[in-house]
């Protein structure tokens, strides 16, 4: 036995020391209570776009909230598939999460044979933020006032009746699709490049009808340059409260909307990921942020963790129909 005292029975005591708290300082990192520092939150799409203004809201306030910085990073690049690999491979400790909208989660995965993520395996969908709800608009000369007299005019037209889109496979070209798989219309998509020049198409005549944002449209409608003919949505927008929902006109379960969420990489520890979910739910019920979506042009209460991914889900099986059904693709 080394004698108590000695000089080796001192450098054996300190080396076991050195050793206690090297293996405690993992578990001592580890027990420290969540957030230890800042919150990296990556969103696909440029600096400026309704994506990223929604995107700096919600940061700003889960920042406040859980008394860290959430720091937004654009990863800009294929229509937002580039920022959402980097979210999927990112280390799942609640330190990295997405923004994201419909089109890297429930739209590009149905409309593409390949993609470097899965949407489902990939994510822990942690809230639903919000909703751009859409309105399906016509030419102000369009010489019909209700979807049987549409119906009519597009049956007396060779080719039927067209509408503009931002783009082929968008939310905007989509709800069309769906509104002429509903109503048997016969409809000719013509894509552009973007909203604002999708919505001069309708607004000029060159495109009998266009489908999009009360931001976009809600002006070309006051000024009676183009006329509502329903709103995607449960009820009446307080914003055009005299546009009728496409229930109201006789097709009933017609809600469209471009939403916004929060996702985490899939393997984030349960404690972490419901307290991310619930301090979401709770920035996007307060009246603030109701005041601050509103001004962004748009509506609507947040979906926790199950209701967000109910909701998933059940958009993805919708599109997935409407998608085949219209014979839509994107090129890899």
């Amino acid at each position: 036995m080394t004698p108590k005292g000695s000089r080796l029975h001192r450098m054996f005591s300190a080396r076991g020391l050195a050793a206690m708290l090297t293996l405690a300082a993992p578990a001592a990192l580890h027990a420290q209570p969540y957030p230890a520092k800042p919150i990296h939150m990556v969103v696909a799409y440029p600096p400026g776009a309704s994506t990223d203004v929604l995107a700096r809201l919600v940061s700003q306030q889960l920042g406040e909230r859980l008394n860290t910085a959430v720091v937004v990073e654009n990863r800009v690049g294929a229509s937002g598939i580039v920022g959402t690999e980097v979210a999927a491979r990112a280390p799942a400790d609640g330190y990295n999460l997405l923004f994201a909208q419909q089109d890297t989660h429930t739209l590009l995965p149905i409309l593409k044979r390949k993609l470097p993520y899965d949407a489902e395996k990939d994510f822990v969908p942690l809230a639903k933020v919000g909703d751009v709800y859409l309105l399906i608009v016509a030419n102000a000369k369009v010489p019909a006032r209700s979807v049987k007299e549409l119906l009519e005019l597009a049956r007396s037209k060779p080719g039927g009746l067209r509408f503009s889109s931002a783009g082929n496979g968008g939310i905007n070209h989509l709800v069309l699709e769906l509104f002429k798989q509903r109503t048997g219309m016969e409809l000719t998509h013509i894509p552009y490049n973007g909203g604002a020049p999708a919505t001069l198409a309708v607004i000029s005549g060159e495109v009998e009808l266009f489908g999009g944002s009360r931001t976009l449209l809600a002006k070309a409608v006051d000024a009676g340059q183009i006329r509502g003919v329903g709103m995607a949505q449960a009820t009446r927008s307080a914003f055009l409260p005299n546009l009728p929902t496409m229930a109201e006109i006789g097709i009933p379960d017609f809600v469209v909307s471009a939403w916004f969420g929060v996702f985490a990489p899939a393997g984030l520890p349960e404690g972490i990921a419901n307290r991310l979910s619930e301090t979401l739910v709770s920035i996007g019920s307060s009246d603030d942020y109701q005041k601050r979506l509103i001004a962004a042009g748009g509506e609507g209460q947040p979906l926790g963790r199950d209701a967000f991914g109910k909701f998933l889900k059940a958009e993805s099986g919708r599109w997935r129909i409407v998608i085949e059904k219209a014979g839509i693709k994107i090129e890899d």
